[in-house]
Parts: C-alpha cells; structure tokens; sequence
C-alpha cells in the first residue's frame, strides 16, 4: 500500500510541474503580446484597421497556450503524444455547436425581449446585398444566407485561433488536472487559468468598451469560467481537444458574427449581450451546473496514446 501511495505521490508532483512549466510560459507570452498590443492602442472597435504588428500580437497571444503547451511536452516526455489529437465521434462535435449556438441565441433573445427596437436582421441588408445581390429572393432569405456564408468563410481563420488556445487548455492542462481532482474542479480551475488569461486586454485594452470597467471586468470573468464547463466535458468524454476547438470556434463565431450584427446596440444590450452581457452570465452558469452534474460521473482519465 505504502508503494502505491508513493507511486501516485510521485505522478501527482510529475503533473503539478508539469502544469506549472506550461502556465509560466503562457503567461509570459499571452502577457507579453498583450502588454505590447495596450502600448501599441489596440482597439477593438477598430480591429480591422489595426496595423499587422497589432495583429501579430494578437496571434500570439491567442497561441500562447498552445505554444506553451507544445513545448511543455517536449521538455518533459519528448513527444507531443497524448494531447487529444485523435479523431472523434461525431456526435461529440454537433452536440458542441448545437448547444453552443442555442445558449447564445438564448442569450440574445433574452436580450431582443428586455430592449424592444434591438433585433434588427435588416441593418446588415446593405452588406448582404453588396455580396449577393438584390431581387432574387425576399430581403430576409438574403440577409439569412449573407450570415451563413459569412460564418462559414470565417471557420478557418478563427478556428485557427481557437486551435492555438485549445491545444493548452484542451490538450494538456483540463486533462492533466482531471488526473488529480474531479470534474468540477478541473473546469472551475481551467476557467480561472483562462480569464486572469484575458485580464490585460480586459483591463487596458478596451476589451470591455461601452460598460464600466468593474462590470465588464466581473461579468466577462463570470462567462469565461462558466462557458469552459460544456468543452472541457466534452474534452474528457470524447478523449479528443476536436470538441473543444469547434465549440470555441463556434461560440466567437454565433455571437460576433452571426447574432451581434443583426442586434442594434442599445444602452441596456450593452449590459446584456456578448461577453460582457448578463444575459450571457445567465445562460453560461445554467449550461455550467448541467456539465458539472454530468461531469460528476466522469472518471479520472489514463494516460492518452493520440
């Protein structure tokens, strides 16, 4: 008995430096790129015009988890085996961008409800109609499928940035903590880890335009630690970081492409929708308590081969 003990003893030390290297790495990048893009005048209202050095900070910081996790496994077992790179169930996928997109489409109905005159699928008409052209189907049918193509076109390039934060969060440090807590811890701590992740940009980037900063700063937090639950399950069920990746991609693309443009900005939308939003906080704690109930049967994983 004394061995065993030992033995768990002595992986559960491996793990925490493990978790320990990766997480000094990702803060010194995702920190560093972040501080640089503050001291260059990041803004977000005005990305598109922001100069490439901008953009490359940005990247950086987006890949800081997964650089830092690239390196994390070379150093300690020499082989970037055992992230979660296998294929997957596709079941596992849909139930991620299903839900994804019904949770955000909650929120922002909640949303269209509390502030009458906010839901305005036609002030993206002029650029539907730029793209598709006029008269070949009602107005409506057009701006629908402007923000599906739309959508569609921008799953590589923002899938992209999701791959780099979910190779750290999804494929080393969710499953390693899982190894030695349950399922409520590893997505309560994971979901600290990723919003002290965010807080320069939060706090001197803009990052919370349109609200005070106190309340942008406590409702984003709230969302990013709630909204981890749901692919952080489906990470350990499916024993693949895929789930992950489109549920993320997902989740930036529904609410910043798809149902923010077509919600007119209000003073009361500005507190409920998007990251920032209460109405959001809302459905992420709810979509948290239901994964965490099933994440309570979940076992600890094993070493993953993929």
């Amino acid at each position: 008995m004394s061995t065993i003990i030992s033995l768990v003893s002595r992986v559960e030390d491996s793990i925490r430096r493990e978790i320990a290297t990766f997480l000094l790495l990702t803060f010194a990048l995702a920190w560093g790129c972040q501080i640089t893009a503050i001291l260059l005048g990041v803004d977000f209202n005005r990305l598109d015009s922001s100069p490439p050095i901008v953009w490359v900070m940005l990247i950086g910081t987006a890949w800081a988890p997964g650089l830092a996790a690239l390196a994390t496994r070379l150093i300690y077992y020499r082989s970037l085996r055992g992230m979660g790179w296998q294929g997957v169930q596709p079941r596992y996928l849909l139930l991620g961008a299903g839900l994804t997109l019904l949770f955000i489409a909650l929120s922002y109905m909640a949303a269209w409800l509390l502030s009458p005159g906010s839901f305005a699928p036609f002030q993206v008409l002029d650029e539907a109609t730029a793209m598709l052209g006029r008269g070949w189907a009602a107005d409506g049918v057009i701006v629908l499928v402007y923000l599906g193509l739309n959508g569609l076109m921008l799953i590589l390039p923002i899938g992209f940035f999701a791959l780099g934060e979910e190779i750290g969060w999804s494929g080393l440090l969710a499953p390693q903590l899982a190894r030695m807590t349950s399922f409520g811890s590893t997505a309560l701590i994971t979901g600290i880890i990723w919003a002290l992740y965010h807080f320069p940009l939060m706090l001197f980037g803009g990052y919370t335009q349109g609200v005070p900063l106190w309340y942008g700063l406590l409702i984003n937090s709230i969302v990013l630690v709630a909204s981890g639950f749901m692919p952080i399950w489906l990470r350990l069920k499916s024993g693949s970081m895929w789930p992950a990746v489109l549920t993320h991609t997902c989740w930036n693309i529904f609410m910043f492409y798809l149902f923010e443009p077509i919600t007119r900005t209000t003073p009361l939308t500005l507190y409920l929708v998007g990251e920032k939003g209460a109405a959001t906080a809302v459905v992420v704690i709810v979509s948290a308590l239901l994964f965490w109930r099933l994440g309570r049967s979940l076992g600890q994983p094993g070493d993953e081969r993929n």
